[in-house]
């Protein structure tokens, strides 16, 4: 099993390599999701995200790549939790635009969304 940081992949260039690829072979787009599954249409704020064509894959909807306010762990947390799966997120394997960012959506979604870890709980975990 391979670990890795996000924040080492962000710092050595290979998020935005990986986004370029996508963006060069045209399947990146700027576009509205639809509301979360359960969520109040009256309480939903319609915001433009970048979105994978994850269609073109066999996907039932497009996914968000890139939240309208630059977040990308969050996104994706929430909407797995939107579709009852169970969420696990390693701490010190994410990251956010700046550190105090970070720390502040761990908290929101740990519990609600998600359990968060360390990589040493993952560890743990894994070990037969």
């Amino acid at each position: 099993m391979l670990f890795i940081s996000e924040n080492v992949l962000l710092k050595e260039g290979h998020v935005n390599k990986a986004y370029k690829y996508l963006e060069d072979k045209k399947l990146l787009y700027e576009g509205n999701t639809n509301p979360p599954k359960g969520s109040k249409k009256d309480e939903w704020i319609e915001k433009k995200h970048i979105l994978f064509k994850s269609k073109n894959f066999g996907d039932d909807e497009d996914r968000v790549v890139k939240k309208h306010d630059g977040q990308c762990v969050s996104s994706t947390v929430r909407s797995l939790a939107d579709e009852s799966f169970e969420v696990l997120v390693v701490e010190d394997c994410c990251a956010a635009a700046t550190d105090e960012i970070h720390l502040q959506e761990l908290k929101i979604i740990n519990m609600i969304y998600c359990h968060v870890l360390q990589s040493e709980d993952v560890k743990k975990l894994l070990s037969f």
